[in-house]
C-alpha cells in the first residue's frame, strides 16, 4: 500500500494507544504510538480555566474564545505547571 493516498485508506476502529504513527517534530520525520498524543477538545478558553484536566491529556483545543466559533480557537499545549 505505499502508493496509496491517506484519503482512499479505510477508517480505523477504535485505537487501543499501542498503534504506530509518523509526526514531524521540529522539521524532522518521528514515529509516536497513538497514546502519546493527546488532544482534548473544551468550548473556550475560560472553559478551560474552570476544567479539571486529566494528567494524560497534553493538548487542549479550544472552539473559540469567548464563544464557540466566534473565531478565537486555539491549539494550548500543556506546560510543566499548566492545566
Amino acid at each position: 500500500m505505499p502508493d496509496t493516498k491517506g484519503s482512499a485508506l479505510d477508517a480505523a476502529s477504535a485505537l487501543d494507544g499501542t498503534e504506530i504513527v509518523y509526526v514531524v517534530q521540529g522539521g524532522s520525520s518521528k514515529r509516536s504510538t497513538t497514546s502519546a498524543i493527546s488532544i482534548s477538545t473544551i468550548d473556550t478558553r475560560a472553559a478551560i480555566a474552570a476544567a479539571t484536566i486529566a494528567a494524560g491529556v497534553t493538548h487542549i483545543r479550544t472552539a473559540g474564545y469567548a464563544s464557540v466559533a466566534d473565531g478565537g480557537g486555539a491549539l494550548y499545549e500543556r506546560g510543566v505547571s499548566e492545566f
